[in-house]
């Protein structure tokens, strides 16, 4: 199919600025220690860290707050260890799509390409499920992979996913503080660049992803990133706060039945509104969300990004921004939905190697 994922290798994180910070001119600094294939490590394990040209040992202490050293919880797959996760290149599109919004094709199945518009209009348990089938009998031999999920695993991208792409964006092995360019394009062109992080929405392709300044809308600055993280579509992850609203049943029931490794399941506060919710999951770490904004509403996340958390009849997130949020799209943007259908949302899915 000529599909294309990047290689996220398993590693710990520290935050060491503005934890739980955000809005306008407020980014993080994220150190990264590469760990060692799936060798078990424990809170006190040490951890070898590269910063601008130093390096020191570290001791892992696996919970939230600024400086201390997480080893990151995507890498953890069930019961499973993983040395790395394979992540779509671009928005999920289908394999007949064509290059304006209205040519979206009808094929049921799911292509990585640059340079299409992407696959919209899908509620949130339709596309979980097709990402799941992706090794089906029917399928699997299509992509050229195997049928035993205990083999390859596809999955829609989890929450937490979604966090270890952006932490290690942030780092100084991908953008090194710099967010990427956003995708403005109105046709939801796949690995397109606006030519900065504010640009407006504009029609077609402006730069395409191997130009100079298509990749810098990669999460590295070069053409092996990952692009569409800031602008395009708005895209679901596989994660929900369990509150009991009837939107998980309508729109998300191939979602709520899964087993937990395919998804990030989310706290209900006491009050079930943004703010109860964000403040009843603040000890989550990884998924960039608390620990990379002030608060759970506006523009409050790094680099002036948008944020809107679970609330009683959204329980559901989507990440990276619209095409249309200029400055405020961005990695570290969450939204909610009900997960709906929508021609703004989009999706794409992981490939997990057991």
């Amino acid at each position: 199919m000529g599909s294309m994922y990047v290689w996220i290798p398993r590693y710990a994180y520290a935050i060491t600025s503005n934890y739980h910070n955000g809005g306008n001119g407020i980014s993080g600094t994220i150190k990264i220690a590469f760990l060692d294939g799936t060798k078990t490590y424990n809170i006190g394990s040490e951890v070898t860290y590269k910063y601008q040209g130093n390096s020191e040992r570290v001791k892992l202490t696996n919970k939230t707050g600024e400086s201390n050293w997480n080893e990151h919880p995507a890498f953890k797959f069930g019961g499973t260890i993983l040395s790395g996760i394979w992540v779509a290149k671009f928005e999920a599109s289908r394999s007949d799509a064509g290059t304006d919004k209205d040519s979206m094709g009808t094929s049921s199945t799911i292509k990585i390409q640059p340079n299409v518009t992407s696959w919209r209009d899908e509620n949130i348990g339709d596309i979980f499920t097709y990402c799941q089938n992706m090794n089906s009998s029917s399928k699997a031999s299509i992509y050229g992979i195997s049928t035993n999920k205990n083999i390859i695993d596809p999955h829609l991208i989890k929450n937490i996913e979604w966090g270890a792409v952006a932490y290690l964006t942030q780092s100084s092995y991908g953008r090194n503080g710099k967010e990427p360019y956003i995708n403005n394009s109105s046709d939801f062109i796949t690995g397109n660049s606006g030519g900065s992080t504010s640009a407006s929405t504009s029609s077609g392709a402006r730069y395409r992803y191997t130009t100079p300044n298509g990749q810098k809308a990669s999460t590295t600055g070069n053409v092996s990133g990952i692009y569409d993280m800031s602008g395009g579509s708005l895209e679901y992850v596989a994660c929900y706060v369990n509150n009991g609203d009837s939107s998980l049943t309508e729109n998300a029931n191939s979602l709520l039945n899964a087993n937990s490794k395919y998804k990030d399941v989310y706290i209900m506060g006491s009050g079930n509104s943004s703010s109860s919710n964000y403040d009843a999951n603040r000890n989550i770490y990884g998924d960039a969300i608390y620990e990379t904004s002030k608060s759970y509403e506006d523009n409050n996340g790094w680099f002036y990004d948008r944020a809107r958390y679970f609330n009683s009849a959204n329980p559901f997130l989507m990440r990276g921004g619209y095409i249309s949020y200029g400055s405020n799209a961005g990695i570290f943007s969450f939204y909610i939905s009900s997960g709906i259908n929508a021609t703004s949302n989009s999706f794409r899915p992981v490939l997990t190697v057991l």
